[in-house]
């Protein structure tokens, strides 16, 4: 088999080759270079021109590298050139590595273990005294680095076979430590591992309602303890497969949580609302922009509305035949109003104008995820500002979100304007961060990362190229090649070993208290996180029966059992209906709201920050023109000679009145 894929293997060298050239000279008339394309483009020219590399040589006497788990071969080969004298050694001082093996989780960009070995053989050949070894947890408790740190990893990382593993030795706790005694000691569990069953779930996703949940639980904690955080709790995810899973429960659950880190903001309802909004101004015959808009927080028409249009002539638009039907004719009336003014008013404006009428911001917030779809409205509003300002028409706006909203740009939904108690993110995201609680669910859930394709990739021998293998097809018949099997279970290994780091990162990352949670679908999963890193150290039972559970013998701080799903499922309601019956409505005062992208003059500042009323109560009578115009060079005396400070400038104010 491996003889029959060479020809495959060169075509699709042959055809890749194709594809990079075309690639190159696309990217070279628009001008463009791939952050890829820098790293490599960089270390070329520091390796071919020797002059250019000693100038930097020379001109950094110091060098310090953090996060070096992080880095891959060429980065540390452009490091080098850097770091080395003129006939290629590494300087002997003014180096300095900063890094945690068991922390290398970004595999996807060529991140390896072995590049930081490499490093750190390099420098002791150097000196004796190079290697500087410290195991001190700054972050977390004595109380959950004795109990939770030490004992789970001493057991999930056994003594490394391969240069791609790494290894523990126990973490001890430093004297200048960032965690609070006080807080530590009002912390009686450490470590919550609990396990509950898809039964009787009636189709909500079990995960989502476990995790919600614990932090509900965790949140009660929180106030027990007198946490006093902006953010308390962390839920960490391996992926956001079922993100919005997880946001219509917490937001069902009234849970004070954000997103951090989801890069979808062109995948939101609220930007294609916007994008209808303005489709309708630029042509209002655009009938799938007219019901996108008619369905949306702008005016809320019911399904069975919008169906009854199907009625109206074929040769006629939505829109023409909105105007003779009493039904729709004030919908006709404002969409007309609302062009005659994006003739006239800048469309961020002319949207927050209409936002803030008629409760359609309400509207937004009412949905699930009511805060951050505001933001998102936010950010794009701003987006339409910054066009605007670059002298882009309504059309080339149009243009510029259609290409946004059909390529998915992977940008960031809008960030809410304060931090929530709980917050969502992935493992990655939270790398580098510490919170006094976190949550990790889904743990029996099987990565299916590598588990399918036809071409793959590894490394078989340390520090050489890597190796690509392929399946072929005889026929309907796909056969694996002998080169292809050696990296699939060279990828397994690699995988495996990644995965126990990215487990230490997210379980490190909690100062005083983590819960483990599992979910099964029937007996537990044999390659899961919890069978490999919960189950099997500390030999909890692999099945759901009850009495198994009530059985173990949990350690010290912490608790350990299998939740009835209906009873934690209630609980969450129960505690739900209590909140719902202590809200009571009070009307909001009425506020005139000012826009947040602006542009202002003096008058307009002097009108907001002074009601009309001050020109109402005047002894003399005069007329409000002349109060306005009197008040009115007063005020501009104090903006044009910054006399903000009353107190300060009292003289000066005084003496202008009376001379003026």
């Amino acid at each position: 088999n491996d003889f029959d894929a060479i020809q495959p293997l060169k075509a699709l060298v042959n055809l890749y080759q194709q594809f990079e050239e075309r690639l190159r000279k696309v990217k070279q008339r628009l001008n463009y270079f791939s952050f890829n394309e820098l790293i490599m483009l960089t270390h070329k020219m520091l390796a071919e021109n020797e002059k250019i590399r000693l100038k930097y040589v020379n001109r950094f006497k110091h060098i310090l590298i953090d996060e070096f788990q992080d880095t891959n071969d060429l980065r540390w080969e452009i490091i080098r050139l850097i770091a080395s004298d003129e006939e290629g050694n590494l300087r002997k001082e003014g180096l300095f590595i900063v890094g945690d093996k068991k922390q290398s989780i970004y595999g996807f960009s060529q991140a390896d273990v072995e590049v930081m070995n490499r490093a750190q053989d390099e420098l002791i050949k150097i000196s004796d005294n190079a290697l500087i070894e410290f195991n001190g947890n700054y972050r977390a408790s004595q109380e959950y680095i004795q109990h939770v740190v030490n004992p789970f990893f001493r057991k999930i990382f056994t003594l490394p076979e391969y240069p791609f593993e790494a290894s523990f030795e126990d973490t001890h706790y430093p004297q200048h430590n960032s965690s609070d005694e006080e807080i530590a000691k009002k912390t009686d569990i450490v470590c919550d591992i609990h396990a509950t069953s898809y039964e009787s779930a009636e189709g909500e996703y079990v995960p989502a309602i476990h995790a919600a949940y614990m932090a509900k639980k965790y949140l009660h904690w929180a106030e027990d303890a007198g946490i006093k955080e902006d953010v308390v709790i962390g839920i960490l995810l391996r992926s956001f497969t079922h993100i919005n899973e997880y946001l219509k429960i917490f937001q069902k659950s009234n849970l004070p949580f954000q997103i951090i880190g989801e890069r979808n903001l062109f995948s939101q309802q609220e930007v294609y609302d916007l994008f209808h909004f303005i489709g309708v101004m630029i042509n209002p015959h655009d009938d799938v922009a007219l019901i996108g808009l008619m369905r949306s927080p702008f005016f809320c028409f019911e399904d069975t509305m919008i169906y009854k249009l199907k009625n109206r002539p074929k040769e006629t638009s939505i829109y023409d035949s909105l105007e003779n039907d009493e039904e729709y004719a004030s919908l006709h009336k404002t969409i007309s109003k609302w062009r005659h003014s994006a003739r006239l008013v800048p469309v961020d404006i002319l949207l927050q104008t209409i936002l803030a009428h008629a409760h359609r911001e309400l509207g937004y917030v009412s949905e699930t995820g009511g805060p951050q779809r505001l933001a998102n409205i936010d950010k794009i509003i701003h987006v339409l500002h910054s066009l605007q300002m670059e002298g882009n028409s309504l059309q080339e706006i149009h243009d510029y979100l259609l290409y946004q909203l059909d390529h998915k740009s992977d940008v960031a939904q809008g960030e809410l304007p304060t931090s929530a108690k709980v917050q969502i993110m992935t493992i990655h995201k939270a790398k580098g961060l510490e919170l006094p609680a976190v949550i990790i669910p889904e743990l029996d859930a099987i990565n299916a990362k590598k588990n399918s394709g036809i071409v793959y990739h590894s490394r078989l021998i340390p520090g050489e190229q890597f190796e690509v293998g392929i399946t072929i097809k005889e026929g309907v018949e796909s056969k694996k090649t002998n080169l292809l099997e050696n990296i699939k279970r060279q990828d397994k290994l690699e995988q495996k070993a990644e995965d126990k780091r990215l487990f230490y990162v997210a379980v490190t990352r909690a100062k005083y208290r983590i819960a483990l949670l599992s979910e099964f679908k029937g007996n537990p999963s044999k390659n899961s996180w919890w069978n490999e890193y919960v189950a099997k150290p500390f030999e909890l039972p692999s099945t759901m029966v009850q009495k198994e559970w009530d059985s173990v013998k949990a350690p010290d701080k912490i608790d350990v059992r299998f939740a009835n799903f209906k009873e934690l499922h209630g609980t969450l309601k129960r505690d739900l209906n209590e909140h719902n019956k202590k809200l009571v409505w009070k009307e909001p005062p009425e506020q005139k709201k000012l826009q947040k992208l602006w542009m202002v003059t003096p008058h307009t500042i002097m009108e907001s920050v002074f009601p009309e009323i001050i020109f109402e109560d005047d002894s003399e009578k005069k007329s409000p023109a002349t109060n306005k115009r009197a008040f009115g060079s007063i005020f501009h005396a104090v903006i044009a000679n910054h006399w903000w400070n009353i107190s300060a400038y009292k003289k000066e104010i005084s003496s202008y009145v009376e001379n003026t």
